[in-house]
């Protein structure tokens, strides 16, 4: 699902690598593929339908953006199952 207008984007978001395949090379079966970061909204419900096994705990941040974290920031990911420390 595409985030819907800018105002719509979300202020976190999880990024994670996936294999991207973006046409076929020309008279063969073989297909182009490449590596890039796709991204979610920071909500299990959005990344399960892709990722199955995905699991809140395999989240993880730099701590430079931890400490910039505020007290809201922190509810919300806790409302998410997501524990954000140090």
């Amino acid at each position: 699902m595409l985030f819907k207008s800018a105002t719509d984007v979300p202020k976190f978001v999880i990024a994670h690598k996936e294999l991207y395949v973006y046409g076929r090379m020309e008279g063969t079966k073989r297909l182009l593929k490449a590596e890039r970061d796709f991204f979610y909204h920071c909500n299990s419900d959005c990344i399960r339908p892709r990722h199955p096994y995905f699991d809140m705990c395999d989240v993880r941040a730099q701590p430079a953006t931890v400490r910039r974290l505020a007290e809201s920031d922190n509810e919300h990911f806790k409302s998410q199952g997501l524990y954000v420390c140090i």
